[in-house]
């Protein structure tokens, strides 16, 4: 038969106790070492991938400014093409990019959406 003591109750629910600090110590240090790493990996991703994304902003600023010559010499920018150019800038934006850009897109918005009429 099996017999409890308040002696072997409390150190029973001590070594609980003692378990849970310990689980929770293991658990606050995993996160920490997840976090660390999440960290480093981040960062060491961000190192690679910047020339590309620079990269991608000059294919987009030659892309807006290329249509922008294009529109002012027709003198008009449909509908369609300005929607275009918006979702390029916009990404443009995205990559904290700006300067003169902004300067043609706003000179294309202002452009009529159809050829004067002769």
């Amino acid at each position: 038969m099996f017999t409890v003591t308040w002696e072997g109750l409390v150190m029973f629910v001590a070594s609980i106790v003692t378990l849970i600090g310990a689980w929770r110590s293991i658990s606050t240090l995993k996160r920490d070492i997840q976090k660390t790493i999440k960290s480093f990996v981040c960062a060491e991703i961000d190192l690679k991938i910047q020339p590309f994304i620079s990269n991608q902003a000059d294919v987009l600023r030659y892309t807006i400014t290329r249509a922008h010559s294009d529109h002012m010499l027709k003198g008009y920018i449909d509908k369609y093409s300005l929607q275009a150019l918006e979702y390029l800038y916009r990404d443009y934006h995205s990559m904290n990019q700006n300067g003169f850009v902004d300067t043609l897109m706003e000179e294309m918005r202002e452009l009529p959406s159809q050829p004067a009429k002769v």
